[in-house]
């Protein structure tokens, strides 16, 4: 690639070695381009800016606002899912109450 007029290969200097020729190259795209677009007449530019600040914010709404994948459609989803619910409480509690009884039963066999 050869650099336009006025550009010279210093603009290397400003990435890390490790970068290699990628960063490199990188580095001096995104400055020759941010040059380019400041040629630009200023009424351009600006609406450059605003319809590149439109897009990002129309990007970010749609993200935002997609459907969300865990919410439950069906009334028959949702019931199971209260169903498992539930199912994982009861199970919760009956965890909790057997291993309260297997501490009472280690302290009643360690006191005697």
């Amino acid at each position: 690639m050869r650099l336009p007029h006025g550009y010279s290969a210093a603009v290397s200097r400003r990435t890390p070695a490790r970068a290699g020729l990628r960063g490199t190259w990188t580095v001096f795209v995104i400055q020759f381009r941010m040059d380019q677009v400041a040629g630009l007449p200023p009424a351009f530019a600006m609406a450059l800016g605003v319809f590149l600040l439109l897009f990002i914010a129309g990007l970010t709404w749609a993200l935002l606002w997609l459907p969300d994948s865990s919410k439950l459609r069906s009334p028959a989803a949702r019931e199971r899912a209260r169903r498992r619910k539930e199912s994982r409480k009861r199970q919760q509690a009956l965890r909790r109450r057997r291993e309260a009884l297997q501490r009472r039963a280690r302290r009643r066999g360690d006191g005697d």
